[in-house]
């Protein structure tokens, strides 16, 4: 099963911010963030964006003058990888 979503934990990995203030920009930019359980986190409820949001997300922050931490690509070749800004 291919996940469609990155949870707030990949987000801050690959933006290079703490997990709190992850959540915070999600937010400031107006993401609504999904709700999933995860292997990871033991079943706990954990925030996610989904691939196409993520991609987004990291756009904007580029666009805004912030440097990724990894630019290597996530997903799949279904999705769009974020590297790609399309």
């Amino acid at each position: 099963m291919t996940k469609t979503y990155l949870t707030l934990a990949e987000i801050s990995k690959i933006l290079g911010l703490e997990k709190s203030y992850t959540r915070k920009v999600i937010l400031k930019y107006g993401f609504k963030p999904l709700k999933v359980r995860e292997e990871d986190t033991r079943n706990q409820l954990t925030l996610a964006l989904n691939v196409k949001d993520a991609n987004l997300l990291f756009h904007l922050r580029e666009r805004d003058g912030f440097k990724l931490k990894y630019s290597r690509g996530i997903g799949n070749e279904e999705n769009e990888n974020y590297s790609k800004f399309g």
